[in-house]
């Protein structure tokens, strides 16, 4: 991984790929470390994906104030106020994706049924990682429309993977119980 990296998609290359994805890689990049790094009150047309791989750093979001540490996963809709950064000395290390696309209004809503928050702790986030910095490597000049789609299906990936990251989700959704417990009661004694 570099040390810092933004890489923007030009927009002619975005309108050039082929057959539309439900979610498309706007830009990406890294920060290693950086010093004194605040993005103020940004309002962006597309959603940001962030991983905090080390350090720490700073979200306020829906009006809150998140202390971001390694192994966090954060989610900013579009259209929304948010400001990031860092706090000095302990500066964080982090992988993001810029996206936009069909796929999220979808998206929302699962993560509303399912009880996910946009800001969550990944216990087990190397999976995540790799994916991210694979998306890094693969929307890098020469555009080649290959890799802007395989990029943009391990960010989905990435997405659906907090499904299964995020268990507490499943146990918020009485459903499940409810199907259990009239399974048990229904086959109690066959």
């Amino acid at each position: 991984m570099e040390k810092n990296c933004n890489i923007v998609l030009p927009e002619q290359i975005l309108r050039s790929l082929e057959f539309p994805h439900s979610f498309v890689v706007n830009r990406a990049g890294c920060y290693t470390k950086p010093k004194d790094y605040h993005m103020d009150n940004v309002v962006l047309d597309e959603a940001v994906l962030s991983l905090c791989l080390d350090g720490e750093g700073y979200v306020e979001y829906k009006e809150k104030r998140h202390t971001i540490h390694r192994g966090d996963m954060i989610f900013l809709e579009p259209q929304t106020l948010h400001s990031y950064g860092t706090d000095d000395p302990a500066a964080w290390t982090i992988v993001w994706a810029h996206f936009s696309g069909a796929g999220l209004p979808g998206l929302l809503r699962l993560f509303k049924k399912y009880g996910i928050n946009h800001i969550f702790h990944m216990e087990d986030f190397q999976y995540a990682a790799e994916a991210l910095n694979r998306v890094i490597l693969l929307v890098r000049p020469p555009y080649a429309a290959v890799n802007l789609y395989k990029a943009c299906c391990k960010l989905e990936m990435v997405l659906l993977s907090f499904f299964e990251a995020y268990p507490r989700s499943l146990a918020k959704d009485s459903r499940y119980k409810d199907e259990a417990v009239r399974f048990m009661q229904e086959n109690l004694y066959r």
